[in-house]
Order: C-alpha cells, then sequence, then structure tokens
C-alpha cells in the first residue's frame, strides 16, 4: 500500500458573510495514490463514516457539522497494494 497522507484540519465558523460551519482539510500528495478516501467519526457516530471515496484532490470541506461538536478525520490513499 502507499504510505499514509498527513492529513490537516481548519474549522470556518459561520460568520454573516458566510452562514454555514465547516472544516478544511487538506493533506499531502502520494506519488503512489490513484485515490484517497476521507472518513469522519462524529459525536453520534459509533464508528468512521466515509464522506468521500475515489477523490483525486488533496482537499475536502466538510460543511456537515454541528458548531462546537468534536470530529476526528482520517484519510487514506488508495494505491494498486490497497489503502494506506
Amino acid at each position: 500500500p502507499p504510505p499514509a497522507p498527513v492529513l490537516t484540519g481548519v474549522p470556518h465558523p459561520a460568520t454573516p458573510d458566510a452562514p454555514w460551519t465547516a472544516v478544511s482539510l487538506s493533506w499531502t500528495r502520494i506519488a503512489e495514490a490513484s485515490a484517497y478516501v476521507v472518513q469522519r467519526r462524529g459525536p453520534d457516530d459509533p464508528a468512521f463514516v466515509t464522506l468521500v471515496d475515489g477523490t483525486i484532490q488533496t482537499i475536502y470541506d466538510d460543511t456537515a457539522v454541528t458548531p462546537l461538536a468534536a470530529y476526528a478525520y482520517r484519510v487514506f490513499a488508495r494505491g494498486v497494494a490497497g489503502l494506506s
């Protein structure tokens, strides 16, 4: 499998100009990756839930979050040998 990407996240609280709450995720590009899988575990989730499967982008904005709630994210690189 390819190595795991390094994931970072930045919360964006709602403002008058952008009345939604979001978490902007980004991760390092992996040369051996053909796509990425992004998962999230929210306060009511018993396990990680796949948000996107098969993206080639290295960014994702999660706009389905609740203010002041805790979320955990992870991203996997997909290569010819499987997931990182």
